[in-house]
């Protein structure tokens, strides 16, 4: 008989430091359990986001897994403690038995209910850390439009789509995605280099109603795994019954990407300037070096990156090369200042990328010179 310590909140005394695999990011992180919960017997970065990614709640969504109790003999099975935050920002805990636990993904059973606790992590870090929160997704697929189910499940890519459906800037949100088959691979001299699918997108419209559309969609592969995805195809739209506005707005809520910080970046940034699509503080200083030695008499001092992921040229379904879309901001002779559109290029160098060079230039606009520049 295994003695379990009581799991139910009592009054928090302070908080202790606890390893917690972190859905939908992989790895673990230090994030803090409250005292008077249970301590884990053991860490399973594996088994814990397995755990993380199966949870299925309208209470919130799943920050992290800690494992309290093993079934004797195995390393897969057992009891975990579940760590939610909901819509609200309040966090709870939901005691649960788990069996097969591993990379194929867990069978939950919930053993109570959900009970109030100490938030792990301030609310600034957990936005970014539940960025495609698995629950959200799983949310939307236990409320699909009827004769609608999933050929293949995966709550990450699922809510890429969303978040890159949304990006199209159309009159629908997007809150769900379900994959109509198996993501077929593409290879190029036998290299993997891209996978397709085709998928349905849930979508709300402005006066209330939903839909579900047909789209055609196409990852690339890179060094560091698989890009965002991008829409390749258009098909029919039909009308669908609405998920609980809840489960919706959490669905949008998983599908977008996280806001991009302008930390760095002159102060106040004249409004012409385009919104950085990603941010890569090396990459930045690279390219005003790059360009500042190039002669020309403007002087660069800052680099926004509009594009959102790179794209990559390959030879013989290698990767020899990846470009981006970026603008550099100067000051003239005059004093006065621009921003001008420019392509870039890095090549491959073994494992990493080179130094930026240009491979395009486009146009310039006037803007107002950063304060104290």
């Amino acid at each position: 008989m295994t003695f379990r310590l009581p799991w139910w909140v009592a009054p928090f005394a302070g908080l202790v430091p606890l390893a917690l695999a972190c859905g939908g990011l992989g790895g673990s992180s230090g994030l803090t359990l409250d005292p008077s919960l249970p301590r884990a017997v053991r860490t399973d970065a594996v088994v814990q986001q397995a755990i993380v990614n199966a949870h299925h709640s309208d209470k919130g969504t799943a920050l992290a897994a800690s494992l309290i109790e093993l079934a004797e003999g195995s390393t897969s099975s057992g009891t975990a403690l579940v760590v939610l935050a909901d819509p609200a920002g309040d966090c709870w805990v939901e005691r649960h038995t788990f069996t097969a636990a591993g990379e194929a993904g867990a069978s939950l059973q919930i053993d109570g209910a959900a009970v109030r606790t100490s938030c792990p992590l301030p609310a600034s870090e957990r936005s970014d850390l539940v960025r495609y929160p698995s629950s959200a997704m799983n949310a939307v697929h236990d409320h699909l439009p009827e004769g609608l189910s999933a050929a293949k499940r995966d709550p990450e890519l699922e809510a890429m789509l969303v978040a890159r459906f949304n990006d199209l800037g159309w009159k629908e949100r997007f809150y769900g995605a379900v994959l109509l088959g198996e993501p077929q691979e593409k290879f190029r001299d036998g290299v993997l280099t891209s996978r397709t699918m085709q998928v349905q997108m849930l979508s709300r419209k402005p006066d209330g109603t939903c839909m579900s559309q047909n789209f055609g969609a196409e990852q690339e592969r890179s060094l560091a795994g698989w890009e965002r995805p991008r829409k390749s195809g258009v098909g029919g739209q039909r009308s669908a019954e609405c998920a609980p506005t809840e489960v919706i707005d959490r669905g949008m809520a998983a599908g977008a990407w996280p806001d991009v910080s302008l930390d760095g970046l002159p102060e106040p940034l004249d409004p012409r300037v385009p919104a950085p699509g990603m941010r890569d503080a090396e990459l930045e200083a690279d390219l005003v070096e790059n360009y500042n030695s190039i002669g020309w008499k403007e002087e660069f001092f800052a680099a926004v990156i509009v594009s959102d992921s790179f794209s990559y040229k390959r030879v013989r379904g290698v990767i020899n090369a990846r470009t981006l879309q970026v603008v550099m901001l100067s000051r003239r002779p005059d004093g006065s200042c621009m921003f001008q559109r420019f392509g870039v290029i890095q090549q491959r160098e073994g494992d990493t990328f080179g130094k930026p060079k240009s491979n395009g230039v486009g146009g310039q606009t006037d803007i107002a010179c950063p304060a104290g520049l």
